[in-house]
């Protein structure tokens, strides 16, 4: 079944333009990345220039509509998905890619049967470079300086210098064929809020196609549930106190820590201190003036000094953290929602369970003691619910809003003609 309303083959130029095809390559090299690393937004106001009508697509049945800001879930993927294209959308010419990731690095296309199937699939070579996010800033402007950005590049407005004036010089103005209506050629492009589109525009113009996530970009603390329940050890807490016993308790000297790094977005939810900024009479106020952020702060650095924080923590990477949950160095780790489904990247057995640790208040008297809790056996099964390779739904932490990526993948400027 041919759902769309246009010629579904891609050539280089149509890609270059930015047709289709530019957001389903986007969004197909940076799928299950994470928050971390991420920039501000957009350096350039929209205001002069029309964003794209927000079209929802209705080919496919969700589970539970979204609104105010929350995308459409479906409880599991589709049992019987339909065909969207016909035929491989690719016209035999390679694409190159630079995309950032927080996941460990695959193995290459040659030794990745994945990968070779889908480029079997586009009808073309798809070759992604994927960097670690904390290697991508230096990756992207070594690329810029010698002039080898590809076909396709990842940018993060906020640490890129001077990006109105290297988007016009580098990249493709998507402008006429994205502004306005013009999007409704594209009804996969058409099904992005017109919300997230603000972080693609650089100078009145539009040179990328964002990747909005909403909700699932808001951290929360993950524990690993089946070794919890091995311990009969409740994850539930009640007070700051509650947790930082918790912590210990999860800490031994044969070495094994609690966390995987200092969860501060945990503990800022604990002092209710907002999710970046408020607006109080009339005026924007950055959380970091908030009164409980001195405070919250005070407590990572507790847990710091207790030693219930990996001592690499902070001279790693987020996957290694992630390895970290996997092997059982650690039981807690604060990552965002998408951070979910990563884990099925990793060899986990089939007893991995992960769970969230909603926060509770900054209480820290009249808590009950951790340990008059009724232990359960070390041999009864997980209860908490598996990451999967589709989407997982759960409930907002305290404090957290909506917000759109500022990550944006944008097309190189074609030099030929």
């Amino acid at each position: 079944m041919n759902m769309l309303p246009i010629d579904p083959r891609i050539t280089r130029r149509n890609l270059l333009r930015g047709g289709l095809g530019l957001g389903a390559f986007a969004v197909l090299g940076l799928a299950g990345c994470s928050n971390e690393g991420r920039g501000g937004g957009a350096l350039a106001t929209s205001a002069s220039v029309a964003l794209p009508t927000y079209i929802p697509f209705e080919g496919i049945a969700v589970d539970l509509k979204g609104a105010d800001g929350v995308s459409d879930t479906m409880l599991a993927y589709p049992a019987n998905p339909k065909t969207l294209t016909d035929g491989p959308p690719g016209d035999g010419q390679d694409i190159r890619a630079l995309a950032m990731t927080n996941t460990s690095i695959p193995p290459s296309a040659d030794r990745n049967e994945f990968w070779q199937a889908l480029n079997e699939r586009l009808g073309c070579s798809y070759a992604v470079s994927q960097v670690l996010a904390g290697d991508f800033t230096d990756r992207f402007q070594t690329a810029v300086a010698g002039d080898q950005l590809p076909d396709l590049f990842t940018i993060l407005p906020g640490q890129v210098p001077g990006l109105p004036g290297l988007l016009a010089e580098r990249a493709t103005d998507l402008t006429d064929l994205l502004s306005g209506d013009a999007v409704a050629k594209y009804p996969f492009l058409a099904n992005i809020p017109t919300e997230s589109w603000k972080s693609t525009v650089h100078g009145g113009k539009i040179y990328g196609i964002p990747i909005p996530r909403g909700p699932v970009s808001s951290r929360v603390t993950y524990a690993r549930q089946d070794l919890l329940d091995a311990q009969g050890i409740p994850a539930e807490v009640s007070s700051l106190d509650d947790f930082h016993a918790l912590c210990k308790e999860l800490t031994s000297s044969s070495g094994r820590w609690a966390l995987g790094q200092v969860p501060r977005e945990y503990l800022r939810q604990m002092y209710e201190v907002p999710n970046g900024w408020t607006e109080a009479g009339g005026k924007l106020v950055s959380a970091n003036e908030h009164e409980g952020q001195e405070a919250a702060l005070e407590e990572g650095r507790r847990l710091v000094a207790d030693g219930l924080v990996h001592p690499d923590a902070f001279s790693v990477e987020q996957p290694q953290r992630k390895t970290w949950l996997v092997n059982g160095t650690i039981t807690l780790l604060d990552d965002t929602f998408s951070a979910w489904s990563d884990f099925s990247n990793f060899p986990i057995s089939d007893e991995f369970r992960l769970a969230v640790v909603p926060p509770p208040g900054r209480r820290t008297s009249g808590s009950p003691a951790r340990r008059t809790t009724s232990r359960r056996s070390a041999r009864s099964p997980p209860t908490g619910p598996r990451p999967c390779s589709g989407s997982s739904t759960t409930s907002q932490p305290p404090s957290a809003a909506p917000s759109t990526s500022s990550r944006t993948t944008a097309s190189r400027a074609s030099t030929t003609s």
